[in-house]
């Protein structure tokens, strides 16, 4: 036991730091969690459970969805800073949950759930702020927004559905899922492959919108991801229909 609340504040910083590191993306690693680990430090002084700090993030995110869909330069940069601060925020509940030892089965999927929703609504929304935005000559960036959102939603529910039946996310049916390990066993080294996946994940193009918007390439970015979601809707059409592969 701590001998003193000095004590007690320096192990839980040397268990953040330490939480600082753990496996994740790359964004993850070397932005978001620079700034959750601090803000975690100061979330176990409340009386906030991790599921509670779940919720807090998805409600923040619904907000910048909507303030998102307004037209104008400045409704896209706060858009898309809230919905930054709601995806480091998101980060803080399983780092609560991990020190605390709070950790739960419901809280995981809860968390995962709360995800799929919000990146569906923020694509929507990108979709009509750029519609209503830049003018008629983008009218059609609302739909673009709707299927970049339907997209990801898909594979999101998919990966949701091969955790639950199979305890790991979808792999294609051309990769290799991790082989089971202990949970005192060290994660695998990475690889290119494995760090250049990342970048295709959550906070890897929220990050991006946030650039995006300040620099006003928000209908740019909108077609790449249009463009890539399109790319997974395809694979995820061939993987289970064609290839029948796992999931």
């Amino acid at each position: 036991m701590p001998r003193s609340q000095q004590e007690a504040n320096a192990i839980t910083r040397s268990m953040l730091a330490r939480l600082r590191l753990r496996p994740g993306g790359l964004i993850a690693r070397h932005v978001n969690r620079r700034f959750s680990t601090r803000w975690t430090y100061w979330l176990l002084k409340t009386p906030l459970t991790p599921d509670q700090i779940t919720t807090i993030a998805g409600l923040m995110a619904i907000v910048a969805a909507g303030i998102l869909s307004f037209p104008g330069w400045i409704y896209g940069v706060l858009g898309a800073l809230l919905m930054q601060i709601s995806s480091i925020l998101d980060g803080c509940d399983g780092e609560v949950a991990r020190i605390r030892y709070q950790q739960t089965e419901f809280g995981k999927w809860y968390d995962s759930a709360w995800d799929e929703v919000v990146n569906a609504l923020f694509l929507v929304a990108l979709g009509m702020h750029v519609a209503s935005t830049e003018g008629p000559a983008w009218n059609g960036a609302r739909w673009l927004g709707a299927f970049s959102g339907l997209a990801t939603f898909l594979y999101g529910a998919a990966n949701f559905h091969c955790k639950w039946v199979h305890g790991i996310g979808l792999y294609w049916w051309f990769d290799t899922p991790p082989a089971p390990r202990a949970p005192d066993e060290p994660p695998p080294p990475t690889t290119w492959w494995s760090e250049l996946k990342t970048l295709t994940g959550r906070d890897a193009y929220l990050l991006l919108i946030l650039l995006g918007a300040v620099i006003g390439a928000l209908p740019w970015l909108l077609i790449a991801f249009t463009a890539l979601s399109a790319v997974f809707f395809l694979l995820l059409l061939i993987h289970i229909f064609v290839a029948r592969g796992k999931w």
